[in-house]
């Protein structure tokens, strides 16, 4: 570099100077062996959980919306009408006893029996009653019927009684288990470009069920009937209802009146979630059915139906309410997405680093030596404050020199105004400072010689 741009931009070696940490390298096999213990386990976590168990290659966004319709369909007439095996929630009126191949008759009382109950032939229309939601359905498992006449205003104000004459009988709705459900649903992402439905002739996503242990449960698809069809998922309520853990006529405590009750009888209400999924060996969009059962609650509703102009038509279900609920992550290969997996991940290699810091200088027996050499430790400033401010303002333009690169000045000149320094400092406190806390170099082994130039005493060790 010329002389004008030199003197007014500096010399180009320190302008463009390149600063680096100055690092120590301890030669002992245990801290290193165990630095890269540390730094391999980190690794494997990287490898294994981060970027593959979880997926980060992938551009991931959580199931916020998607599309789901849920039907109920009645399945064959010989699933219901089984004249080779009881019905035992079943009460036969007089008459009726070959319908139901059951011994026991109804009676006065059995109209409010939660053991026993006449049943109902209902088809899938009679049975399903919407609740206002295309993700959830209701199967009436046992109905209260009454019929109440229609009381205007100015006849219940004349006869009160009008209310009261009504009439109730109840039923239990026979073989509601064996109702099958065609299950439609549908996925998208708003961030993420990935959609699925499974529904279609192609590029229909696969699924399966889980029960509440997630052990997959084998559906109706593996005995020869078709659970996977190109209009949906088919599935029989008593396949989400085992899955779910639910046995529809064990006896439980009844929630209000403490007494033995059956969830045919109360009715209940069971969540049926469609975890979406990306599949690590193939990339593509799957799901699992999981149904739970929402324990000691149970489902009803009122349903009026117009008889004539002066009775109307009570129908109290008792019902088996499936909601359907969309949940899960779709995502799809993002190298961006990768990097910042890994950049993230990287970073808990220094803790590898802290670790083995950790130990070296706080528990092992060598950790003094250790310190020696990690730390480099300055001179006490506080005899730098205690100077006057020539012998101050000396060091501060050495220093500067030395920081600068000035050729004149060494390193070792600083050194040589540092011990000065200390050596006045002492000198001073001698009257309160042991001997045994002079400056080190008093107390070394050595002989000491007089540099005439400087003025500084000089240890030689023996």
């Amino acid at each position: 570099m010329g002389y004008w741009p030199k003197k007014y931009l500096g010399d180009a070696d320190d302008l463009l100077a390149y600063s680096t940490p100055k690092m120590v390298k301890v030669r002992d096999w245990r801290l290193g062996g165990l630095n890269y213990a540390f730094q391999l386990a980190i690794a494997i976590y990287i490898i294994i959980w981060a970027v593959i168990i979880n997926a980060g290659y992938n551009e991931l966004e959580p199931v916020s919306a998607g599309s789901v319709n849920i039907q109920l369909r009645r399945a064959g007439l010989t699933d219901f009408v089984d004249t080779e095996n009881t019905y035992p929630y079943c009460c036969a009126l007089d008459g009726d006893t070959a319908t139901w191949n059951s011994t026991t008759l109804c009676n006065g009382t059995t109209a409010y029996s939660r053991t026993g109950l006449p049943c109902l032939w209902w088809n899938d229309l009679a049975a399903d009653y919407q609740v206002g939601l295309d993700s959830s359905i209701a199967v009436t498992s046992r109905v209260d019927i009454s019929t109440e006449p229609r009381c205007d205003l100015d006849e219940w104000h004349r006869d009160t009684t009008c209310l009261t004459e009504a009439s109730e009988s109840g039923y239990y709705v026979a073989g509601v288990e064996k109702f099958t459900l065609l299950i439609q649903h549908g996925v998208a992402g708003l961030i993420v470009d990935k959609s699925g439905k499974n529904t279609g002739d192609t590029e229909r996503m696969e699924g399966v069920m889980l029960d509440t242990a997630d052990e997959e449960v084998f559906l109706k698809a593996e005995q020869g009937m078709d659970f996977k069809n190109r209009i949906g998922d088919i599935i029989e309520i008593e396949e989400i209802l085992n899955a779910s853990g639910v046995a529809l006529d064990a006896e439980r405590p009844d929630a209000v009146s403490g007494d033995t009750s059956t969830v045919r009888y109360d009715g209940t209400n069971i969540v049926l979630y469609v975890e979406y999924y990306i599949d690590r060996d193939s990339g593509d969009l799957k799901y699992r059915y999981k149904p739970r059962h929402l324990s000691d609650l149970e489902y009803k509703v009122k349903q009026v139906a117009n008889v004539n102009d002066t009775h109307v038509e009570i129908y109290n279900r008792h019902a088996i309410r499936i909601l359907v609920v969309q949940t899960g992550i779709i995502g799809k290969f993002s190298f961006q997405a990768l990097l910042t997996t890994l950049v993230t991940s990287v970073a808990l290699l220094a803790v590898s680093t802290t670790i083995v810091n950790l130990l070296m200088t706080k528990l092992f027996y060598m950790k003094e030596l250790y310190k020696f050499h990690k730390y480099e430790v300055s001179e006490d400033f506080s005899e730098w404050r205690s100077t006057d401010k020539d012998k101050f303002q000396q060091m501060m333009d050495t220093v500067a020199a030395v920081n600068r690169g000035d050729p004149t000045v060494k390193r070792s000149d600083v050194d040589r105004l540092t011990d000065r320094v200390g050596q006045s400092y002492e000198h001073r406190h001698d009257d309160d400072v042991p001997p045994q806390h002079h400056h080190l170099g008093t107390d070394l082994q050595g002989s000491s010689t007089t540099d005439d130039d400087h003025g500084i005493s000089e240890i030689t060790a023996i």
